[in-house]
């Protein structure tokens, strides 16, 4: 938990140091958080990150490459029994790099995008539900939500959702690791401000599927060359309800 603290100090403080314009690039460069990044990396609690000028830098299936290495350095093994929920994780470092394809300036690009960051943090919600009830239910003899009634099985789920967010938001950090990054983050934020969630996961689970079957045929269309913002929601999930009625 410490790491991702430090790395959100750190992103905060890079969005921060560009509110006096991009003419200071240079200054902000000599500025101490950058020591501090530095100092952090080298005593390994933040991972060596791409630092280059361009905001999307290399992928690997459309997470930044050393984004990639990462997580999969990190939580692979930890997560060798959870495959649902590291494939959540791997959306989520997705959806976390596909900010760069919009202008986050643009309201309507902003709030479209947000979308996807519902449908993601509530797709990692349902893969943790995935294991995690099945388990509870396992241990403790009674059926979910009535086992979350049980104080210890309760602050048992509780942790473990803590545990798995506290991954989910170190990604999103590390994919916003430079001033530029972070800026778009910045800017996203303001364009959103005021805006109401769409509820779109409660809409998914209405339909009967959860949130990543939704965010994994988002991705299939962005693999197949469409731009995020092209992709029609309602259309593609109609497209997953007729699917299912064939099968």
């Amino acid at each position: 938990m410490k790491r991702w603290k430090s790395l959100f100090l750190i992103v905060f403080l890079l969005s921060s140091l560009t509110s006096c314009g991009d003419n200071k690039e240079e200054k902000n460069k000599e500025s101490p958080i950058y020591s501090q990044i530095q100092e952090l990396t080298n005593a390994g609690i933040l991972p060596e990150l791409d630092t280059s000028e361009d905001v999307k830098g290399k992928e690997i299936d459309g997470i930044r490459e050393d984004v990639f290495k990462e997580v999969e350095k990190r939580y692979k093994e930890e997560l060798k029994d959870k495959e649902e929920l590291y494939r959540a994780l791997l959306l989520g470092a997705w959806t976390a790099q596909r900010i760069f394809d919009i202008d986050p300036t643009v309201r309507e690009q902003a709030v479209k995008y947000s979308i996807l960051i519902e449908l993601e943090v509530s797709c990692v919600g349902d893969a943790y539900d995935s294991y995690m009830i099945p388990y509870l239910e396992n241990k403790y003899g009674r059926s979910f939500p009535e086992v979350l009634d049980i104080k210890e099985a309760d602050e048992e789920y509780a942790e473990g959702l803590l545990r798995v967010y506290d991954i989910e938001r170190y990604i999103r950090a590390i994919t916003y690791n430079t001033v530029e990054r972070a800026k778009y983050y910045h800017r996203l934020n303001l364009s959103l401000d005021g805006t109401v969630s769409s509820n779109i996961g409660s809409r998914v689970h209405n339909l009967g599927f959860s949130s990543c079957d939704l965010l994994k045929e988002m991705k299939k269309e962005w693999e197949n060359g469409k731009n995020i913002l092209e992709i029609d929601i309602d259309e593609l999930l109609n497209r997953m309800v007729e699917r299912r009625k064939e099968s």
